[in-house]
């Protein structure tokens, strides 16, 4: 009885041992698949939970006054196989005029087609997950390269999915935010340029890349941000002209 105590308190000791050192995860090769595994599908219920599994309130701050009804827009539009070129809700819109898409954070990215099947609360909660699992793939990527122990992996995606900063605004509704989720996708490039890989591999990654935030800005789909060494990042508004 003592031996086997004595030998349980030993694997205990590896198995934790392997969630600091990534040399020794090869002791435990099922560790890293389960602990990765539970620690995104974790987050994928917690985010249910948060937009109450699609039921959402839209009765509160904009999710009320501002979003609910420029994706209810979209999802009649959609379901018409039309655009939506005008919103008589000037409150939703925040400007004088009634053209959808004269608004600088106005939500177009490709994921909103879901909203010709989907009620607009469902459809928050599938494109966050959405979101959320591109965002995890890169981190994943990240840690791969970097060869993050589990515990670093950990802290590195919990401070990027549910930093109080990013829920913020989700809970206000400021579904504008989703380029955030893009945030991984850019460091991993650019720690990979920094270290000497200039291959058309590369090239064609990061083309992609600034082609769809491209495409973004000028669909007004998502915030761009700009950063600097004393206060951080922050969104930049792009204000276009209406004749």
């Amino acid at each position: 009885m003592l031996n086997l105590f004595k030998q349980l308190l030993t694997y205990l000791s590896r198995l934790i041992q392997a969630l600091f050192y990534p040399d020794k995860e090869k002791d435990f090769p099922w560790l890293p698949i389960v602990w990765m595994g539970l620690l995104i599908l974790a987050g994928a219920i917690l985010w249910g939970y948060f937009f109450n599994w699609g039921d959402v309130n839209f009765n509160f701050m904009d999710w009320g006054e501002v979003w609910a009804a420029r994706m209810q827009a979209w999802h009649v539009a959609l379901q018409k196989n039309t655009l939506p070129f005008h919103l008589n809700d000037v409150g939703a819109m925040r400007t004088e005029n009634d053209r959808y898409f004269s608004v600088a954070d106005m939500v177009s990215s490709p994921q909103v087609i879901l909203l010709r099947w989907l009620e607009v609360g469902l459809y928050s909660l599938v494109n966050n997950w959405i979101l959320y699992g591109v965002a995890s793939w890169f981190l994943l990527k990240i840690r791969k390269k970097f060869r993050l122990s589990l515990f670093a992996f950990t802290v590195m995606f919990l401070l990027f999915q549910f930093n109080g900063f990013i829920i913020t605004h989700l809970t206000v509704g400021h579904l504008s935010w989703g380029g955030y989720y893009l945030f991984p996708a850019f460091v991993l490039f650019l720690l990979e340029l920094l270290e000497g890989d200039q291959s058309w591999k590369w090239v064609t990654k990061m083309s992609f890349y600034l082609f769809y935030v491209l495409a973004r800005v000028i669909s007004q789909s998502g915030m761009v941000f700009y950063c600097d060494g004393h206060s951080g990042c922050h969104p930049v508004e792009k204000f276009l002209p209406v004749n």
